[in-house]
């Protein structure tokens, strides 16, 4: 009875704490909400930040410093987290070449947290992210894909009005599972080096074209 009467009396003293704690356990779950973040996002920033995954075993300012971390990436320009998007897109790409078996945003954190020590792939910034990109790339390039010369792609952009070095990427990956499937070339909707013409493939149907091939690629492996 003494322990309980205790436990009531301290928590009236630090009545104050208890409320700022909870106010900012709710800030931070609407902030993970507002940027995508599930429980396991969570702690793993957590872990980043401070080395705990438990909200609880948390300071105060422990969770402000993770309220910070929060709203700044909720504040952060589109294209600033355009790396995100290439990584995912390099990952696919060996998604489909049967070079991994899962192309889930927690295959892609393993493979992160290996190349940086980073705990998830939305934690990895444009100063980490190059890291990771030429780690793919290299894997890319002994599963087969010939990355375009630069110079080559300058040639073909100026000559095909629409190109870009990511079509030229694109088609590699697309090059290297067609190689795989015993498929010669590139399909015919694909013409470049024609002075003049416009390149009229955009980079979601080459995606698309990916898909396909890769799909047929990973079910003869099956």
């Amino acid at each position: 009875m003494a322990k309980q009467l205790h436990v009531v009396e301290r928590s009236r003293r630090c009545g104050k704490t208890i409320s700022e704690r909870t106010r900012m356990y709710r800030a931070v779950h609407a902030a993970c909400r507002k940027n995508g973040l599930d429980d396991d996002d969570r702690k793993a920033m957590q872990v980043e930040i401070c080395g705990k995954a438990s909200l609880s075993d948390m300071t105060v300012a422990e969770i402000a410093r993770l309220l910070d971390r929060l709203n700044r990436n909720s504040k952060a320009p589109a294209g600033h987290r355009a790396h995100i998007g290439k990584i995912r897109a390099l990952w696919w790409s060996l998604f489909w070449l049967g070079e991994v078996e899962s192309s889930d945003d927690r295959a892609i954190g393993a493979f992160v947290k290996r190349q940086t020590g980073i705990n998830a792939l939305r934690f990895v910034d444009h100063k980490s992210a190059p890291a990771v990109i030429e780690a793919m790339k290299s894997w890319l390039d002994r599963a087969g894909v010939a990355w375009p010369d630069p110079a080559n792609m300058a040639r073909t952009a100026a000559m095909n009005p629409g190109f870009t070095a990511t079509h030229g990427d694109r088609i590699a990956v697309l090059r290297a599972i067609n190689a795989r499937l015993g498929v010669v070339g590139i399909p015919a909707e694909i013409v470049l080096g024609q002075d003049g013409e416009a390149f009229g493939l955009t980079v979601e149907m080459l995606d698309m074209m990916i898909r396909d091939q890769g799909a047929k690629l990973r079910a003869a492996k099956v």
